[in-house]
């Protein structure tokens, strides 16, 4: 459990300039009512350090706050798995009837309440590592979005794509969890030293996976959850709605924006997470 809330914890804060430009390349939309300011991910990446230096770890605290906790148990529900289902297989049991799916469907649960109590800081997170590409700024700062929020939708707007962030985080657990244990059984079976030895190797392919799988939903988050950011006339009125006007004005594609710095972010953090998760947990034994 703290192996894994630290090396989450650790990579995140490395990695949190990237994830600032995968979100800012989110919030940017084809729209007459919107004003594009990066032209690609590279563009935006290099303009915030250029103009705003430490400014760009806007957030961060905030990530630091729930994504600890968050690891943890996940960790803690994927070692649960791992060790029911090794005792299955060397009984040769189903694991539909050993204690492995009771620890994924813990998991699946704990994951579900830990989007719940992530989704407002979330909320607030992204709204501050947006403003420093807006030309106009409505609400500016943490004290003003939160007051913002609550005054014109009270406590559920600090809620707001909960569903949403449920359909992405439940799916990139499973996949991630499920890819990393899949590549690390073949590679043993193969006999691949690259994938068989390095922990971090096998992060990065497994994350790399579930972020591209994931990454629709992610769009429609991140869209939904800064739209009070920008004028009203360019504001999804929900999920549908986004889902329509993303495909309509952007095409397919749209739904990938982000994609390279949420490439670039994935592939360093989740090997950063896996090698410190291994480390730790030896070394915590």
């Amino acid at each position: 459990m703290i192996a894994g809330a630290l090396a989450r914890c650790g990579a995140a804060t490395i990695m949190y300039p990237i994830d600032v430009c995968k979100t800012r390349m989110q919030f940017q939309r084809r729209s007459a009512h919107f004003h594009t300011v990066y032209r690609n991910s590279f563009h935006c990446l290099s303009s915030m350090m250029k103009t705003e230096r430490f400014g760009i770890y806007r957030g961060l605290s905030l990530r630091l706050f729930y994504i600890g906790p968050g690891a943890a148990i996940t960790f803690t529900a994927y070692e649960g798995y791992k060790k029911h289902a090794e005792k299955a297989k060397q009984k040769g049991e189903s694991i539909l009837t050993s204690g492995a799916l009771y620890s994924l469907i813990i998991g699946g649960l704990g994951r579900a309440v830990e989007s719940g109590i992530k989704t407002p800081f979330n909320i607030i997170k992204q709204q501050l590592q947006v403003e420093g590409q807006l030309t106009t700024q409505f609400n500016r700062g943490l004290v003003k979005s939160v007051k913002h929020i609550m005054e014109t939708k009270g406590v559920g707007g600090l809620f707001v794509g909960y569903s949403v962030t449920l359909c992405r985080d439940l799916p990139f657990s499973f996949l991630y969890f499920a890819s990393y244990e899949f590549i690390k059984n073949k590679s043993e079976n193969y006999s691949i030293p690259l994938l068989k030895d390095y922990a971090a190797v096998r992060g990065a392919i497994a994350g790399s996976f579930a972020s591209v799988c994931t990454l629709p939903f992610d769009v429609i988050k991140t869209r939904i959850q800064t739209q009070h950011k920008i004028s009203s006339d360019a504001h999804y009125s929900g999920y549908k709605d986004a889902v329509s006007k993303i495909f309509k004005q952007e095409g397919f594609a749209g739904f990938f924006r982000g994609i390279t710095p949420r490439l670039i972010y994935t592939i360093p953090s989740t090997s950063i997470t896996f090698h410190l998760y291994e480390v730790l947990k030896n070394y915590l034994k």
